[in-house]
């Protein structure tokens, strides 16, 4: 809940190693830094966070099992929003593993931003959001069917009138070891709605 520190824990084989997800509230003031994940469905997950410190965490490798294959994700889909969050120093490396019985149509990310309005998701802003400084070198075993990007900030609605992935910085992040470097659905997501270096 609101106000913990997950500090220099080690997780090996955990699907979902850290995951804050409460509908109709948000999760506000968490520290998570010094970290190591290995073979995580997603690593670090934060629904509906405001003004979390997500530094100097290692993680490695991802499984992507008609879905996942995140290393970081900040996204909304109840309406709540991810505001103010610190994505920094973090290092997401290694490969995304598919499921033989994958049927895609979905990418892997290193960091995610996301507002989701799939299904009877109602999404939210996903605002004010810093991510920097962190380096990202993955690759997928299945890039044909689960392709890969470093950073992905995504409305899940596609090119509607208000976006909800809004003023958020990606700066200063090493993404030159993963193929497909930055991806923004709709691509309206680009300057000067949100700041990308």
């Amino acid at each position: 809940g609101s106000g913990a520190k997950i500090l220099n824990l080690e997780f090996q084989n955990v699907d979902f190693p850290i995951f804050a997800s409460q509908k109709g509230a948000v999760i506000a003031d968490v520290t998570v830094e010094g970290c190591t994940i290995h073979n995580a469905i997603q690593g670090i997950t934060m629904w509906h966070a405001d003004n979390w410190e997500v530094r100097d965490n290692i993680i490695t490798d991802l499984e992507a099992i008609n879905g996942g294959g995140i290393g970081i994700l900040v996204g909304s889909y109840s309406g709540d929003d991810a505001y103010e969050n610190t994505i920094e120093g973090n290092v997401i490396t290694g490969t995304v593993y598919g499921d033989q019985d994958d049927n895609g149509g979905y990418n892997a990310s290193g960091i995610l931003l996301c507002a989701d309005y799939r299904g009877a998701n109602t999404g939210g802003q996903v605002e004010g959001n810093l991510v920097s400084r962190n380096r990202i070198a993955l690759v997928s075993d299945s890039p044909d069917v689960v392709p890969v990007f470093a950073v992905e900030l995504q409305d899940t609605r596609g090119n509607t009138r208000r976006l909800s992935v809004v003023e958020n910085q990606v700066t200063e992040n090493d993404m030159n070891d993963t193929y497909d470097q930055l991806l923004m659905s709709p691509g309206r997501l680009d300057n000067p709605t949100n700041e990308v270096q």
